[in-house]
């Protein structure tokens, strides 16, 4: 946490097994540190996403999240953060809407493929990959999903996007 401190100004520590952004904490000083069970948690650095996404209308905070069902990205979503906040999951008062996946841009999908490379003997696979990009346009996985949310709050569209992660997800399934 230290290290991450001197060389970032900020650091950022989350439980391991979690859901819905609780439980993060994004620290200036070790002092503002409330007490964690250091083997139920995760230490990372902070990446200052404030310049948005590179080659979009998106500026500020945010995170771009990957739908990946097996090696395939199936959908992407954008969120940011209330203003004023740094965490950018819904459950905490954050917006999402839907990005095109083919609008993630070379080195995000390379990101990504690398992601589905290792995860590649795990089949059927569901899982979402989170992207942030840094001060210098640079992609960086920030988490990696198990169980990402499939909510749609009553959107239409996103309800039908959805449908179609179900839909190639049970197409895998029955390829076993």
């Amino acid at each position: 946490i230290r290290e991450f401190l001197d060389q970032d100004g900020r650091v950022v520590v989350k439980p391991r097994y979690d859901h819905g952004g609780r439980g993060i904490q994004i620290i200036e000083e070790i002092e503002e540190l409330e007490p964690v069970d250091s083997d139920e948690n995760v230490v990372q650095r902070f990446v200052d996403a404030s310049e948005g996404i590179p080659a979009t209308d998106y500026s500020g905070a945010h995170d771009l999240r990957a739908y990946m069902v097996d090696d395939q990205m199936v959908m992407g979503l954008v969120r940011q953060p209330d203003e004023g906040d740094l965490i950018s999951n819904v459950a905490q008062g954050g917006s999402q809407e839907l990005f095109p996946v083919d609008e993630f841009g070379e080195e995000a999908v390379e990101t990504v493929m690398e992601v589905a490379e290792k995860f590649e003997r795990f089949f059927p696979a569901l899982y979402s990959v989170d992207l942030m990009y840094n001060e210098e346009g640079e992609p960086f996985i920030v988490e990696v999903n198990s169980k990402p949310g499939l909510s749609y709050y009553g959107d239409q569209v996103m309800k039908e996007r959805i449908m179609e992660i179900v839909r190639k997800l049970s197409e895998s399934f029955h390829r076993i």
